[in-house]
């Protein structure tokens, strides 16, 4: 079991990316940890926490049983385990209490992690990032060597734009360098959109497998790229929720996952992906009824449809 912790959730995810990768416990070096299917995440909330729980060592069980591997990936953006010692021991020790080699692996958005994680032995890894100022004041150091010309607000676009990450920075300045020109906003803003750039489909799944954190942040911090579409953005989602919807209760009434592909007219592979989002049916329903709502006030003139399709994000 280890626990990653640090402020920067790029870095973050980068970190347990390279880790994995690194230890050759993805297939495909080149493939994103969650698109695998040896990958199982979730997302604690305080809300669904005791249930959650309850599924995370149901997994390990389960594993456990049958032998298979798998790397559980918890996001803990609440801090709900840093925050409550007894939690920490209790969940700790259950799944201990399980002999196979499943990796299970805690991330936490924090710079202090709770002690109860050091005496239970578990190894730790703290992500170094940095704030703004910091950021800043090395930047313009850096700047002394490389001597670019920054146009107003560009140096701060360096630093809001661009991962927390000194070596990510520095590459950039070097290609900056190599262009001997004036840099403005714009320029830093294409660059730095490589870092962050989702397709909708992949935008959408971080917001179905409630990563609200990185869903929110490239929602807001490239809404220039997706303002003019927004409306697919909400079309996906709903479409997403529907076949999670109708792939649930296909299970329910005993399809295989190879019946419910046939008439479905989907891969398995999206099954597989679809499967690991924790939404129940009952919230499935909740949210498509206020994709009607907010659909029926648009077309009513009662709403504008971005503030519309805004305030549907906010309402998982």
């Amino acid at each position: 079991m280890f626990v990653f912790y640090g402020l920067d959730n790029f870095l973050l995810n980068q970190t347990v990316n390279i880790y994995l990768k690194m230890n050759h416990l993805t297939d495909q070096p080149n493939q994103d940890v969650h698109e695998n299917d040896a990958v199982v995440s979730y997302y604690l909330e305080p809300e669904y926490f005791q249930l959650t729980m309850e599924k995370i060592l149901n997994e390990v069980s389960s594993l456990d049983l049958f032998n298979n591997k798998k790397i559980i990936i918890i996001n803990d953006y609440y801090l709900t385990l840093n925050s409550d010692l007894a939690l920490v021991e209790k969940f700790i020790t259950k799944l201990q209490q399980f002999k196979n080699d499943n990796l299970v692996i805690i991330k936490m958005l924090t710079k202090k992690l709770n002690p109860q994680f050091f005496k239970a032995k578990i190894e730790s890894i703290f992500v170094e990032s940095y704030n703004k100022e910091q950021l800043k004041k090395w930047i313009i150091n850096k700047n002394l060597e490389y001597k670019i010309k920054f146009a107003e607000n560009a140096l701060d676009a360096v630093v809001t734009m661009f991962p927390n990450s000194l070596s990510i920075i520095d590459n950039e300045l070097k290609q900056l360098q190599q262009l001997n020109q004036s840099i403005d906003v714009e320029r830093i803003r294409k660059l730095s959109s490589k870092y962050f750039a989702f397709n909708p489909y992949q935008l959408i799944n971080l917001w179905l497998h409630k990563d609200y954190v990185t869903f929110w942040f490239h929602y807001h911090s490239y809404w220039e790229k997706i303002k003019y579409d927004k409306l697919n953005l909400f079309l996906i989602a709903t479409y997403q929720l529907e076949l999670i919807r109708n792939i649930k209760l296909l299970l329910q009434d005993g399809c295989s996952e190879y019946e419910i592909g046939v008439k479905l007219n989907i891969s398995m592979l999206q099954i597989k992906s679809l499967l690991k989002c924790q939404l129940e049916i009952k919230e499935i329903n909740q949210l498509l009824v206020k994709a009607h709502e907010f659909d029926f006030k648009v077309k009513s003139g009662k709403l504008a449809k971005n503030l519309a399709i805004d305030i549907f994000f906010c309402k998982i």
